[in-house]
């Protein structure tokens, strides 16, 4: 079936749209905000509730999330996660103003795995990830070649003041474009130039996209006016993007590729082939994407302070590349489309049957017989792919061979997507070993939550009017979840004289008071141990996106006389 043309471009990418914002909207606030992304909400609740925070190095998403509180009376999770959760369902607009020059057709694949890539997903759903620099640099610069300079503008002030990963991200798209200009042939044919008499007329556009970029640099810096120290927080992302050049972090070169295969194998391996194919045939269009994706990653990689996040950086031109190659698979005539398609799901269910076995292997490690069982199995199965893509290709001819294969093995690969989409969305009950995560989750902070709102009830009658003292455990996480007491307090250490009707310590702290209390520990932290996994681990985390994992517990201590029929001066009793 050749395609010749989109049939309805413009409800397709509104679909695709509609997609994004489904998927990332979708049980925003299910999940407990991690101590990284607490941090930069309590600056925005704080900047609403009148006091003077410090903005840090991502002023946009700090003055525009306190907005959102002042319009809406209170913070919450899903309000703290809408602007990145918003701005990320944009992505899909990319291709839109490139759609001339990489094709309609992989302008339109591009939309739709964009849409549902687990990274670009994963980072649109938490709060301070580099989706905003990502989708404001990225579609500025979409909608400024296509005209749009005031559009672009917007975007790309706010890409400015998306954080440090904007430096990151910005260099190695600047450097990788410069590069195939004065190095990829055709290349210099790829921008939309204004021109007068021959000549680039680059002042007039320039200036109204500087008018419009600075004007929301000023308005959103400062909250339209409101709290100008926002402002401050622009050159503490160069700061930030600078110091991070002497920091180091957990994340290793090869983690971050791990987490390149695993999670966006579609668009690593027909990247891959489009870049193979694009320089085989000297593509001007794949070069560009090859240049700029392989710049990118080298800077992730050489980065110190890299995180698994900044890999969205390398995702666009890769899915750029992914796209148009698999364009290139949809050409099939009208007498190739029965053996294709009957390929095609022949593949696919071949494909299912591996995973099914591969999940028996990894539940089977250390059994000999089934592993080895379940070995076979898999081979077998590969076998009868590549003898089956043998006959096809002797029956009807190579090509149809080809299509039948690549479409098999890509409705694989998009469903494996979808798993794993699940999982680093934050979708699923259980704990899963999220690379997308940057700090440990916080699995059990809703059960901290009922416990301290019953003592409050029990106490006083009524939620958030208890006094609560938190002692020795300095997490972000716990000081927003305690946000609506305004008789919660946090320290070092407490003093002899305070008795506060509850205390939280760290799990080998007790409360020095004279009163007697009772206390219960509870899982706060967990986080994957994930420089300890052996391979049978990493294959057990492909599979099922869960590894062992390591828990760092609190302990919420309770003054006997808040217990209904309790009295002071009981014994402790830790409960385990």
């Amino acid at each position: 079936m050749k395609i010749q043309k989109p049939l309805n471009e413009p409800v397709l990418y509104l679909v695709a749209l509609s997609l994004a914002l489904i998927v990332r909207l979708m049980s925003l606030g299910k999940t407990m905000l991690t101590d990284y992304e607490a941090g930069l909400a309590l600056q925005a609740l704080a900047v609403v509730r009148g006091g003077h925070p410090l903005i840090g190095d991502q002023p946009a998403y700090v003055q525009l999330t306190s907005l959102l509180f002042f319009l809406f009376g209170s913070g919450s999770q899903f309000l703290a996660r809408f602007w990145p959760a918003l701005l990320g369902s944009l992505v899909v607009l990319i291709p839109i103003g490139f759609r001339g020059r990489i094709g309609r057709i992989p302008a339109l694949i591009l939309a739709f795995g964009l849409a549902l890539d687990p990274g670009l997903l994963a980072i649109s759903r938490q709060v301070g990830s580099p989706i905003l620099a990502v989708v404001g640099l990225w579609l500025g610069i979409s909608l400024g070649t296509s005209g749009y300079i005031g559009a672009a503008g917007i975007l790309l002030g706010l890409a400015l003041m998306g954080g440090p990963s904007f430096w990151l991200g910005s260099i190695g798209l600047g450097t990788g474009w410069l590069i195939s200009r004065q190095f990829v042939a055709g290349a210099n044919g790829l921008e939309n130039e204004y021109e007068h008499n021959g000549r680039p007329v680059v002042t007039k556009p320039l200036m109204k996209l500087l008018f419009y970029g600075l004007g929301t640099i000023l308005l959103i810096g400062s909250l339209f006016l409101i709290y100008p120290r926002g402002l401050s927080g622009i050159f503490e992302g160069l700061r930030s993007f600078l110091a991070g050049w002497a920091s180091s972090s957990a994340v290793s070169p090869f983690t971050l590729l791990l987490a390149l295969v695993v999670y966006q194998p579609l668009a690593f391996f027909f990247g891959l082939w489009g870049t193979i194919r694009g320089w085989r045939r000297m593509e001007a269009v794949d070069q560009t994407l090859s240049v700029i994706a392989a710049l990118s990653l080298f800077l992730v990689l050489v980065y110190p302070a890299r995180q698994i996040a900044d890999l969205s950086w390398v995702l666009v031109p890769l899915w750029g590349l992914a796209a148009r190659e698999i364009s290139r698979h949809l050409e099939a005539n009208r007498n190739e489309l029965v053996p294709a398609v009957g390929q095609a799901v022949l593949a696919l269910v071949m494909a299912v049957f591996i995973w099914l076995n591969l999940t028996g292997l990894v539940m089977s490690i250390g059994n000999t017989q089934s592993t080895n069982l379940y070995t076979g199995f898999i081979l077998g199965a590969v076998l009868l792919i590549i003898l089956i893509s043998i006959l096809i290709g002797w029956g009807w001819s190579s090509r149809v061979a080809r299509f039948g294969l690549v479409w098999g093995l890509t409705g694989a690969l998009v469903l494996y997507s979808g798993s794993t989409a699940t999982a680093v969305g934050g979708y699923r009950d259980t704990y899963t070993s999220n690379l997308w995560l940057r700090d440990a989750s916080i699995p059990r902070a809703d059960l901290l939550l009922d416990s301290v709102n019953n003592f409050s009830r029990w106490q006083t009658g009524v939620v958030n009017n208890l006094d609560v003292q938190v002692v020795g455990v300095p997490s972000p996480a716990l000081q927003w979840l305690l946000r609506d007491y305004p008789g919660a307090r946090f320290s070092d250490q407490l003093s002899v004289s305070l008795q506060p009707s509850l205390v939280i310590t760290a799990k080998a702290q007790e409360p020095a008071l004279a009163a007697a209390y009772r206390g219960e520990e509870l899982t706060w932290y967990q986080s994957t141990n994930w420089s300890l996994m052996l391979p049978g681990d990493t294959l057990r985390w492909i599979v099922f996106q869960t590894s062992m994992s390591s828990k760092t517990s609190i302990v919420l201590w309770a003054r006997t006389d808040v217990f209904q029929g309790g009295a002071a001066g009981n014994k402790q009793n830790v409960k385990p």
